[in-house]
């Protein structure tokens, strides 16, 4: 006798695709696409802190070496700016650094091209509807960790980036106040 679609055995499995789906939905719209925005976000602030970055670092180079080249300053304000400036260019430099190691392209472990590879199989392509969205959801959300995993080590080298770049900034600002005493 084969059981009609409200029996309870089918029930269950129908109720347990249901969840899978569900699951797989919650965990793409919530989790990686999340994720995929934070990622695309991270890296566009690194692209405008890179390029703001390399002004500040060219305009530093170029007015403090015309001042450092100069005669215009004692030798303790010479001292101090000297200093500064080397401070300057080290916290500029670290910075972009930094916001440039963001932008490094970085490869997707969770989806190696011998899995993707594997999905074309006759093995992969014989497998129940539950058994397939189930390692769908797996691997949804192993690519979703890594992801924000990946995010976590972008968002703290844009934190380290900006910290250098106020100590670059302070240390120009300290450059100006030697300027009076020239």
């Amino acid at each position: 006798m084969v059981d009609s679609p409200s029996s309870s055995s089918d029930s269950g499995a129908i109720g347990r695709l249901e969840s899978i789906r569900a699951l797989l939905d919650f965990v793409r719209d919530a989790g990686l696409l999340d994720e995929q925005e934070r990622q695309r976000h991270l890296d566009t602030k690194a692209g405008t802190l890179a390029g703001l970055i390399a002004v500040a670092l060219s305009l530093e180079a170029a007015l403090g070496a015309s001042v450092l080249f100069g005669d215009e300053l004692g030798c303790a304000a010479r001292a101090l700016f000297v200093t500064a400036f080397l401070v300057a260019i080290v916290g500029l430099a670290l910075s972009a650094l930094l916001a440039l190691a963001v932008l490094v392209p970085q490869a997707y472990p969770a989806l190696s091209d011998g899995i993707l590879k594997e999905f074309a199989t006759r093995r992969q392509m014989d497998v129940d509807e539950t058994t397939l969205l189930g390692r769908q959801l797996s691997t949804v959300v192993e690519v979703t960790l890594q992801t924000r995993e990946r995010n976590g080590r972008k968002a703290r080298s844009l934190r380290w980036s900006a910290y250098a770049l106020a100590v670059a900034i302070m240390a120009i600002a300290s450059q100006g106040l030697t300027l009076p005493f020239a």
